[in-house]
């Protein structure tokens, strides 16, 4: 699964902080759980004819058992002096697999967008999110507002990677003095609250007094703390210590679990460390009970297939990441099922096609679209699901991305967890069925946070719970009848 960092960015940008007149670049060091993992430069300057331009390039090294992975995004905006949107650019570059995006705001309300990934191009348009916001929108909104204590204010922030708009509600509160590279400091403590795939994520923010230029930022990811600290040049660019992002992210299982276990419907008990765990209801074949004492839950995970909530037209439609309308991925599609007949034995056929036609399994990849796939041929979960999803829909079964966490008998050294993971649930036989093309395939040692159309945006829906659930038992679930995995 993606590490979730490349989206500091966004955290950034919603901060309220005010700039100089003159174009000035500010330097961070980024740090994930006291370990310097990269930098950002953050750029505001005020053109010749008028408009203001922001710039954030954002660095981050990471590791992943063992596999070093380099996140870079550079985002440039530009708005008017009063903070109407008006274009943007932005590339991404998880571990060599780099896209573009490019975006104009037409005076009729729609944004014009041109998308490049592997040497090829798709434009597309969208209606603008009323309200929606840029940095300097965002910045001016905070002057606005006022930095007195106890002042409260919201905005939508428009995410120019994910194309997506995220509400940002902030709090002003009091003084305090802040440790900032070994030097303490007087600072404005700010507190915002980021809905960011549906899910409500704090942060915390320290801001000079007088001009409101941000000096600290401390965020949770993936049940660690990063944090973002002022500094200049040289000490932003100083060497890395990279981590390893999956080690917080493991679930300990209280027993093994073999295929005889896997194969029927598992109730797990589990205690939230952090968050409501709503989105776990919202998945077929997953049903949540709060049990009494407040914080933890009995979960029934059930492989059989689940008919609630039919698909919708666009769990069949094409997206910048699962490109079913691509004609590397058609033929790719059709060359996999041309002697199989029926949905059923079509998706268990893509299943098994995509398990043996992504040769090399790795890492390395940051996130990769479904063309991407097709062509490198390399890849993790996330790699394997978009694929598989893209073929479902080529092939016309209606198919999304789950994201979560998937039982394994070892990993990285650990016995009996459960690890961060991306499979797909489809629509065939007029029910919603599970595969998973990297793993030997869908059982109840599944458990789903989100359910998207591979955009990875979507796994913000359950990113609090990484790192912050804990299981105490698992048992088989009381049914009259066993459940027995969907073939």
């Amino acid at each position: 699964m993606r590490t979730g960092l490349a989206w500091l960015g966004l955290w950034f940008a919603a901060l309220a902080v005010a700039a100089p007149q003159a174009p000035e670049e500010t330097w961070y060091s980024v740090h994930l759980d006291g370990r310097k993992i990269g930098h950002m430069r953050s750029v505001r300057a005020l053109e010749a004819d008028g408009r203001v331009r922001h710039e954030q390039a954002l660095v981050l090294t990471v590791e992943r058992s063992g596999q070093v992975l380099r996140i870079a995004t550079d985002e440039r905006s530009w708005e008017t002096a009063a903070g109407a949107p008006l274009a943007f650019e932005t590339r991404v570059d998880m571990a060599g697999s780099a896209s573009r995006t490019y975006g104009s705001l037409e005076p009729d309300g729609r944004l014009q967008i041109r998308s490049e990934s592997q040497g090829q191009a798709q434009q597309h348009s969208m209606v603008w999110p009323e309200g929606a916001l840029l940095p300097e929108g965002q910045r001016l909104a905070g002057e606005r507002a006022g930095f007195a204590p106890g002042t409260r204010y919201r905005v939508l922030a428009f995410d120019t990677s994910s194309l997506q708009a995220m509400g940002i509600r902030t709090r002003v509160k009091a003084m305090e003095e802040v440790e900032i590279h070994g030097r303490r400091e007087h600072l404005l403590a700010l507190d915002q609250v980021l809905d960011i795939g549906g899910v409500p994520t704090e942060t915390r923010a320290w801001v000079e007094p007088d001009t409101h230029d941000l000096r600290r930022l401390r965020m949770p990811a993936i049940g660690l703390t990063l944090e973002m600290l002022a500094c200049d040049q040289a000490c932003a660019l100083a060497p890395v210590q990279p981590t390893d992002v999956f080690a917080s992210t493991l679930v300990a299982s209280p027993r093994a679990l073999g295929p005889r276990h896997l194969r029927h419907a598992l109730r797990y008990n589990l205690r939230l460390r952090r968050g409501e765990g709503a989105s776990l209801a919202q998945v077929p074949g997953q049903s949540l009970q709060a049990l009494a004492t407040g914080r933890e839950y009995a979960l029934t995970v059930d492989p059989r297939g689940d008919d609630d909530a039919p698909p919708v037209p666009a769990d069949l439609a094409p997206n910048r990441w699962l490109q079913s309308d691509d004609e590397e991925v058609v033929a790719l599609g059709r060359r996999a099922t041309h002697d199989v007949q029926g949905k059923v034995a079509q998706a268990k056929r893509l299943e098994n096609f995509v398990r043996s036609y992504i040769t090399t399994k790795s890492l390395r990849v940051g996130y990769a679209s479904a063309r991407e796939v097709v062509r490198g041929r390399e890849g993790d979960c996330t790699e394997h699901a978009v694929l598989l999803a893209a073929l479902m829909r080529a092939n016309g079964i209606p198919a999304r991305v789950a994201t979560g966490i998937a039982y394994t008998p070892s990993f990285g050294g650990k016995q009996q967890v459960f690890v961060p993971h991306a499979w797909v649930m489809a629509w065939v036989g007029k029910e919603w069925r599970g595969y998973d093309a990297a793993l030997a395939g869908f059982d109840a040692g599944h458990i789903a946070f989100t359910l998207g159309d591979g955009d990875p945006f979507r796994f913000y829906g359950g990113i609090e719970l990484l790192g912050g659930l804990e299981m105490l038992s698992v048992e088989r679930a009381r049914r009259d009848e066993p459940a027995e995995v969907a073939q």
